[in-house]
C-alpha cells in the first residue's frame, strides 16, 4: 500500500468520502450491510435483473446478461459474503403468433406479437402466473432483490407508459420478500433532449411515485461520470464497461462501498466512481416541478366548462362518446359537439391500415388535441388477442396496438397535438379486477364498461381532475363494475399523465380558477395565473409556477436576497463581498466603500500615479530632489549643484519637460550655451536664469555655464522629455 501513486490514494480518498456519506444519508446510517442483504434469511443472496434483449423500435434495448455476469463475480470474489450468491436475468422481450380476428367480419389472422414494455410483459397471458409469482417470491425462488430494468425507448419517448409498467411490476415484487430496486438506464445515442438528465428525471418520477418502496439504481449517473477513455463503444448496450459500472452500482447500493473492494478485479477507477455516484445520488434533487416533457400522455390542461368535440367515426366512436356522456354526466362539466374553431378536441380509431377515413385528424387550426385508439379486434379471439395486442404486432402498420399508437404519434411528429388512448391496456386491467369482464358488449363493439373506462381517461386527459364517487358496498353488482371501470379509466390516465401509481382521491381535485390545473399540482387554485405553467416572476414574493425549487429572490444563489444584492445575477457581487478597486464594480453593495480614488484626494486612478497617498496628485507640488513625483508628471523635480568660483549654481528641473531654471548669486555674468551631443551649438544666452527647450524634440543635451569675467565653466546633461 505504501507503494500506492498519488492517483490510487485519491481514489481511495474518494471511495472513503462516499462510504461515508452514503452512510450518512438523509440524516440516518443506511441499513445496507453484509449483515441484512440475505433479507427472507434462506441463506442465499438471490437478485433478478429485469432486462431486455431488443428495443420496440430496433435500436437500442438495455440487456440484463452482461450486469447480472459482472455482478455475479463482484459478489462471489468479496469474501465478506458469507451466502451463496445466485443472480438472474429475466428477458422482458417474448415474441408469440397469436390468432386476431380484424373487423366486423372477423376475418382471422396469425400474426406474430412482441412483447417490449414492462406493462407487457405484466400482462403477457403465456406463462403469466408463474411469471408474476416468480416475481413475488412465491415461484422457484424467493428473491431478496429484483432489479427493474426497461427497454431505453419507453424512457425516451413515453414515460408514462414506463412508469405504468415500472409500478405494476414493483408492486408484485413488494407483495413478497424482495426489494424491488428501479435501475436507471442511459441511452446509447444522446441527444439535448433525451439525454442522460432526461433518464434522470424520469426514473426518480417513477420512483417517486410508486406506491411502494423504490429506490434507484444511478447506473446513468455513474456511466455519465466515467471519463471518457471509460465510456467504451459497442454494438451491445450496455457496453462492458457500462455493464460494469451498473453492476458496481447496483453492488454500492446493497453494500454500501466500492466494487474494488472485492476480490475480483476489473477497473478499480469505475467502481470507485460508481460508489461516489450512489453516494451522491442519494443526497440529491433529480427532478422539480410538474413534468413538461410532451408525449402521447401527456396532460392536455384544459380549464373550461364547456368541452367542445368531433369524431368522424361511426358505432365505436359513438360508444366512446357514449362512455364520455356517461362521465360528463357526473361533473359540472359540459361536453358539447362541435363549436368554434378550434375546438378542444377530437378522436377517433389510428390504425392506418383499417377504415382510415375514420381517423382522427391533426389539423391545430380547427382542434386543440386529437385522440386516437387502435381499433379493437373482433370477439372472436379478442379477449385474448387484445391482452397480447398492447406492444406491438405484425399487422401491417405500427398504429394498430396501444404503445404503437404512441410510437406512431412521436414519430410522425404529431406532437403536441396527438394523444394515445390505451384501450388494451385499459381492458387487461379491467381483466384483472372483474371477474369474467369481456372486451365485449356484443360480436364487435366494446363493452360498455369499457367505452366507460375509455371516457374516464378521456375526461382525466383533458382537464386532470375525476368525478368517481364512493365505491359501492356490492362487489358483485353492476355498479361497483361500472365504478372500477371508472376507477381504472382515471388511474391509468393519472398514472401516464403524472407518473404516479397511487391517484389522489376525486374528491379532492378541483380547479376553481379553470386554469386547466387541478388542485393537486396548482399551489393557488383561485388565482388562474399562478399555476405550474407560468413563468417564475422574481421579486413579487409569489410562487408563480407552483415549483419552490424555481428561485424567487436570490437569483445567483450567493446567500443574499436583492435587498442585499445590488446584482442578483452574480453570485461575486453581495454585501459580503470585499471590494475591489478599479474594476468599475460595486463588489461589496456599498456605494461608501470606495472603487477609485482610494486617497480621496479628488483624483481618479486614471490620473492619480498614486491612489493610495492623497499628497501624491496632480495637483501636488513637487519637491525637488525628494525622488517622488508629486506632481504625477511622469518625473521627479531634480535639481543639481555646481560651483562655479566660489558661487553655489542650482539648476532645476532635470529631467524637464519644456525648461531649464538656473539659480545663480548676485553680481556674476554668465553665458548659457546648450549643444547636442554630437557637439553642435543649439542656442547660446546672456544672463538668462530660465532656459527655454520648448521648440526642441525629447533628447539628451549639454548646458555649459560660462562665468564671463573668470572664463570658468562647468557642463551639465539635460534630458528633455516632453
Amino acid at each position: 500500500m505504501f507503494g500506492s501513486s498519488r492517483s490510487e490514494w485519491s481514489m481511495i480518498v474518494i471511495a472513503l468520502v462516499a462510504i461515508f456519506k452514503l452512510g450518512l444519508a438523509n440524516g440516518k446510517v443506511l441499513a445496507n450491510s453484509t449483515n441484512n442483504t440475505d433479507i427472507n434469511g434462506d441463506g442465499v443472496l438471490n437478485i433478478l435483473i429485469l432486462g431486455t434483449s431488443s428495443s420496440i423500435n430496433g435500436t437500442e434495448a438495455f440487456s440484463p446478461n452482461q450486469i447480472a455476469q459482472e455482478l455475479q463475480s463482484i459478489l462471489s470474489a468479496d469474501a465478506s459474503i458469507t451466502t451463496d450468491v445466485n443472480v438472474v436475468t429475466e428477458n422482458i422481450h417474448q415474441t408469440k403468433i397469436v390468432t386476431v380476428g380484424l373487423g366486423q367480419a372477423g376475418n382471422s389472422y396469425d400474426w406474430t406479437h412482441y412483447c417490449h414494455s414492462l406493462a407487457q410483459y405484466y400482462y403477457w397471458p403465456e406463462g403469466r402466473e408463474e411469471r408474476l409469482q416468480n416475481l413475488s417470491g412465491t415461484g422457484d425462488t424467493d428473491w431478496d432483490y429484483v432489479v427493474i430494468g426497461a427497454d431505453p425507448f419507453f424512457v425516451k419517448n413515453i414515460p408514462g407508459y414506463y412508469a405504468l409498467g415500472v409500478h405494476k411490476v414493483a408492486e408484485k415484487v413488494a407483495e413478497g420478500d424482495a426489494q424491488a430496486l428501479l435501475l436507471m438506464m442511459w441511452p446509447k445515442n444522446q441527444t439535448e433532449e433525451t439525454g442522460i438528465d432526461h433518464f434522470e428525471e424520469f426514473t426518480y418520477r417513477t420512483a417517486s411515485g410508486a406506491s411502494v418502496d423504490l429506490p434507484v439504481i444511478p447506473a446513468g449517473l455513474s456511466w455519465n461520470a466515467l471519463p471518457e477513455n471509460k465510456k467504451d463503444a459497442s454494438s451491445n448496450h450496455p457496453s462492458p464497461n457500462g455493464a460494469y459500472v451498473t453492476a458496481a452500482s447496483i453492488y454500492s447500493h446493497i453494500y454500501s462501498k466500492s466494487a474494488a473492494t472485492s476480490g475480483y478485479e476489473y477497473d478499480n477507477e469505475i467502481a470507485d466512481i460508481a460508489l461516489a455516484s450512489v453516494s451522491e445520488a442519494a443526497n440529491e434533487s433529480h427532478y422539480s416541478g410538474i413534468r413538461t416533457f410532451i408525449s402521447p400522455f401527456k396532460s392536455c390542461d384544459i380549464g373550461d366548462e364547456i368541452i367542445n368535440y368531433n369524431h368522424t367515426g361511426t358505432s365505436s366512436e359513438n360508444g366512446i362518446k357514449n362512455g364520455m356522456q356517461w362521465v360528463f354526466d357526473q361533473s359540472p362539466k359540459t361536453l358539447q359537439n362541435g363549436g368554434d374553431s378550434p375546438i378542444d378536441f377530437n378522436y377517433g380509431r389510428a390504425n392506418t391500415n383499417f377504415e382510415a377515413n375514420k381517423c382522427y385528424k391533426i389539423d391545430p387550426a380547427q382542434f386543440d388535441f386529437s385522440f386516437g385508439f387502435p381499433m379493437q379486434d373482433h370477439s372472436n379471439n379478442g379477449d385474448v388477442s387484445m391482452l397480447y395486442g398492447l406492444d406491438r404486432r405484425d399487422g401491417g402498420t405500427t398504429n394498430d396496438t396501444d404503445v404503437g399508437v404512441a410510437q406512431f404519434m412521436v414519430e410522425e411528429s404529431e406532437l403536441p397535438y396527438a394523444r394515445a388512448i390505451p384501450i388494451r391496456t385499459l381492458y387487461a386491467q379491467m381483466q384483472d379486477e372483474i371477474l369474467g369482464q369481456s372486451a365485449y358488449g356484443d360480436s364487435w363493439h366494446m363493452h360498455p364498461n369499457l367505452d366507460r373506462a375509455i371516457g374516464a381517461y378521456i375526461y382525466t386527459m383533458l382537464n386532470g381532475t375525476c368525478v368517481l364517487g364512493d365505491e359501492p358496498i356490492d362487489q358483485n353488482s353492476e355498479e361497483w363494475k361500472t365504478w372500477t371501470c371508472h376507477k381504472i379509466g382515471y388511474e391509468t390516465a393519472w398514472n401516464l399523465m403524472f407518473l404516479e401509481a397511487d391517484a389522489p382521491d376525486c374528491s379532492t381535485l378541483t380547479d376553481l380558477d379553470g386554469d386547466g390545473f387541478n388542485s393537486y399540482f396548482d399551489c393557488n387554485d383561485d388565482n388562474e395565473i399562478v399555476n405550474p405553467n407560468q413563468t417564475e416572476i422574481p421579486y413579487n414574493g409569489v410562487d408563480d409556477d407552483c415549483n419552490p425549487a424555481t428561485l424567487e429572490d436570490d437569483l445567483d444563489q450567493d446567500g443574499f436576497l436583492l435587498a442585499n444584492d445590488c446584482n442578483d445575477e452574480n453570485p461575486e457581487i453581495n454585501a459580503g463581498e470585499t471590494e475591489t478597486p478599479y474594476n468599475g464594480i460595486d463588489d461589496d453593495c456599498d456605494p461608501l466603500t470606495v472603487d477609485d480614488d482610494v486617497d480621496q484626494d479628488g483624483f481618479l486612478l486614471a490620473d492619480d500615479c498614486d491612489d493610495e497617498n492623497p499628497n501624491i496628485n496632480p495637483a501636488a507640488e513637487e519637491i525637488v530632489n525628494n525622488g517622488i513625483d508629486e506632481d504625477c508628471d511622469s518625473m521627479d523635480l531634480l535639481s543639481s549643484i555646481k560651483t562655479l568660483g566660489n558661487l553655489e549654481i542650482n539648476i532645476y528641473p532635470n529631467p524637464t519637460a519644456s525648461e531649464v531654471n538656473i539659480e545663480v548669486g548676485q553680481g556674476i555674468v554668465f553665458e548659457v550655451s546648450v549643444f547636442d551631443l554630437q557637439g553642435r551649438l543649439i542656442m547660446k544666452r546672456q544672463n538668462e536664469k530660465t532656459i527655454s527647450f520648448r521648440m526642441l524634440p525629447s533628447a539628451s543635451y549639454l548646458l555649459v555655464i560660462k562665468d564671463s569675467e573668470t572664463g570658468e565653466q562647468f557642463l551639465e546633461k539635460i534630458l528633455l522629455n516632453k
